[in-house]
């Protein structure tokens, strides 16, 4: 089971994100951001690591994150056994998490806050 969150401070505009899981090299694969772009998080099941660079794309080039979201879960096939998050530079966020989970998969999500 992974835990994954992203985090933006309103006070300082300072961005971040943490994961903690039993698998290994997890570094490479969940986590996924760019300045002055935001973060893509990306884990489940079974990890769709092309969420990541696709997803920051998506973002510089002006999509808002629900966007984003929207486009990278529609064009998989296996989303269902996929979680994503997507966080803009703003704090904007939007969530995904499959139904072909493990048996518990859920997020909280907020402006400026992912719990997945």
């Amino acid at each position: 089971m992974t835990f994954s969150l992203l985090l933006r401070d309103p006070a300082t505009q300072a961005v971040g994100g943490a994961v903690l899981t039993a698998g290994p090299c997890v570094g490479g694969y969940v986590l996924h951001g760019a300045a002055g772009v935001g973060f893509v998080l990306t884990q489940g099941f079974s990890t769709n690591v092309f969420y990541g660079q696709d997803g920051l794309c998506a973002l510089e080039n002006g999509l808002a994150a629900d966007e984003v979201c929207r486009s990278l879960v529609m064009s998989d096939p296996g989303r269902e056994r996929r979680q994503l998050a997507v966080m803009d530079w703003s704090g904007r966020t939007a969530t995904h998490s499959g139904t072909n989970n493990d048996p518990w998969c859920g997020h909280f999500a907020r402006r400026g806050l992912v719990v997945a």
